[in-house]
């Protein structure tokens, strides 16, 4: 009896030291497909912009989530919970965020395999992806869809390290942002202009 319990005093602390460093590793898979239960499915062509938080707890209610203050270009409050699973796709978790109390983006963590199976819903709900220009960076290269309600975005290749991102921007996110870049040209013309 005392040898069982050493080795399950062991194992727990093995699980505890694995798991505090978050690390995306075969172990911590394990560890998360036995203990993260949490299936959802997301029709990103379908979310509401307008989607608040209590929205997405009603919406998603059998989900736990961790709802705080986010000081991100992603938005001012975020709810996060692990995932097992996101429209079928092997997944890590998932995060909403809330620009002034609606939905702004969603994003979705993907083990490599989730990645593939991610990108094949995708393309098989929402046609061929569409590169996206980027300013001569040496990032990955961008794939996305547009959708009458926003963006849904990735990378044309899954990360090496196995993690990979899903990213849906509502439309009025993409809006405000572009509003934003215009009224920030407009006020760099009037100092340049100023300044003659």
């Amino acid at each position: 009896m005392k040898k069982v319990l050493l080795l399950l005093v062991l194992l727990a602390g093995l699980v505890f030291l694995i798991k505090t460093g978050h690390d995306y590793t075969p172990a911590n898979r394990l560890i998360a497909s036995v203990k993260v239960w949490n299936e959802m499915r997301i029709e990103f062509d379908q979310v509401p912009g307008n989607l608040t938080e209590l929205g997405l707890q009603a919406k998603y209610g059998d989900i736990r989530w961790n709802c705080g203050s986010e000081s991100s270009r992603l938005g001012d409050r975020s709810c996060y919970a692990d995932m097992r699973t996101v429209n079928g796709a092997d997944a890590w978790f998932v995060v909403f965020f809330f620009q002034n109390g609606h939905l702004a983006q969603i994003k979705i963590d993907t083990t490599r395999k989730g990645y593939a199976e991610l990108l094949a819903f995708a393309k098989e709900k929402y046609g061929s992806p569409r590169p996206i220009e980027r300013d001569g960076s040496d990032a990955p290269q961008l794939i996305g869809w547009t959708l009458a309600n926003g963006v849904l975005t990735t990378t044309e290749l899954a990360d090496g390290e196995g993690t990979s991102q899903f990213l849906w921007i509502s439309k009025n996110r993409l809006m405000n942002s572009t509003s934003q870049r215009q009224r920030a040209v407009g006020s760099a013309m009037l100092r340049v202009s100023a300044a003659r």
